[in-house]
């Protein structure tokens, strides 16, 4: 019940603010910022993930629409944020996926309200790879439709290749579609290194594009119409991850001396 805090040299993140810099090889880092933290936390997963061993890793989101304001300095020139929408998520565990994507999107240009937020993984057991399982949840003004759960993973649907992530889910109620999307020169190659030594190599990228198509009906046996188009562009946010590299991807993350 404590306000959270956590600190790491001189960066520290607080329950509503986060400071610090990083700096080495003549380049520096500063920031300071604050939010208002979400008064709910979003689970990612099936509630039975989060109680249970098995998950290799686990995923939820503290505050995963919130506006942030402040300061970011970078080289001596400043960045000012003023209610920039943002995100915190924590992931945890003892490995990564096998294989892996996420998206993350509150910077839709039709709905201020919006927000779209995404899993889809494949995991690996006795040598062998499951199919894909994809999670996704929008939250439409006070609406919230989540696809995540056990019963809803026949019905949703995830898949991936260089610069593009492709989501589709239905409900009684709703489906949605649609993708997230980027230039191959717009994601950043980082190494993973698991607990065991095991390498995975995440792809990601902070200026996507996202389009999406959400429908609704009334009841089982009527139609589904549209409901509205969600769109944003260069700023929507998506990566995925495997356990070789892109070869398409050029930009690598990388580490500078202190």
């Amino acid at each position: 019940q404590d306000p959270f805090f956590v600190k790491i040299a001189g960066a520290q993140l607080h329950h509503g603010e986060l400071k610090g810099q990083l700096g080495g090889d003549t380049h520096e880092v500063t920031w300071d910022l604050a939010f208002k933290p979400c008064n709910y936390t979003h689970h990612h997963l099936p509630e039975a993930v989060y109680s249970g061993k098995w998950a290799d890793s686990k995923v939820l989101s503290p505050n995963l629409m919130i506006f942030i304001n402040g300061e970011v300095t970078v080289d001596g020139e400043l960045y000012e944020l003023d209610g920039e929408p943002g995100c915190q998520t924590h992931v945890w565990g003892r490995k990564h996926a096998h294989a892996w994507a996420w998206s993350h999107c509150n910077t839709f240009r039709e709905d201020p309200t919006a927000c779209l937020e995404s899993t889809t993984i494949r995991l690996k057991r006795a040598g062998l790879v499951t199919p894909a399982m994809t999670f996704v949840s929008l939250y439409l003004g006070s609406e919230v439709y989540h696809f995540n759960r056990f019963a809803t993973l026949p019905l949703t649907r995830g898949s991936w290749e260089t610069g593009i992530y492709r989501l589709r889910a239905t409900g009684p109620r709703v489906k949605l579609e649609g993708e997230l999307r980027c230039r191959p020169e717009d994601l950043l190659m980082t190494p993973y290194e698991d607990p065991d030594g095991e390498a995975s190599f995440c792809h990601n990228t902070e200026v996507g594009d996202a389009s999406f198509t959400v429908w609704t009906r009334r009841s089982l046996r009527t139609p589904f119409r549209q409901l509205c188009r969600l769109t944003a562009h260069r700023s929507a946010h998506f990566e995925y991850g495997a356990r070789n590299p892109d070869g398409y991807v050029s930009r690598r993350h990388v580490t500078v001396p202190g």
